[in-house]
């Protein structure tokens, strides 16, 4: 379950509206499930086919920090009108990498899905800690 409370917050910006949650979670399997049910609750209206992907690729990511660290991760969702971006932080060792994974092999495609899906992606590191992050473009509002 999560660790710490779940920041939600609602800012002003150029943006119609600007809405991030952040939570940190635990070394533990049942978080990357975790992640995504709270990637699903931050998303509201997002379409369906679009936050379903968004799904996909952040549990890749908190799975992957739930491999590659001791201590948990925690995960950042930014959701304006015009994208939603993730952030999956952790003090895991060295730099992920997209994988070209044997057939049978049963790990080693998160990053690529991340790669095929998302519209942007990258790593960044610092201070101990490294920061997957995506963003997905949202289709303009009906109105």
């Amino acid at each position: 379950m999560c660790e710490t409370p779940t920041l939600w917050e609602k800012l002003e910006c150029e943006s119609d509206f600007f809405v991030r949650v952040n939570c940190r979670f635990a070394k533990d399997p049942a978080s990357a499930s975790e992640a995504r049910h709270l990637v699903v609750s931050a998303l509201g209206t997002v379409p369906p086919h679009i936050s379903e992907m968004v799904e996909l690729l952040a549990s890749e990511l908190a799975t992957n920090a739930i491999r590659y660290t001791e201590d948990g991760f925690s995960l950042e969702i930014e959701l304006t009108d015009r994208q939603v971006r993730v952030e999956v932080t952790d003090a895991g060792p060295g730099l992920p990498s997209v994988q070209s994974p044997a057939t049978l092999s049963s790990s080693g495609r998160g990053l690529r899905i991340v790669d095929a899906v998302a519209d942007h992606w990258g790593v960044r590191s610092g201070s101990g800690q490294k920061t997957v992050w995506f963003s997905m473009a949202l289709p303009p509002a009906q109105g």
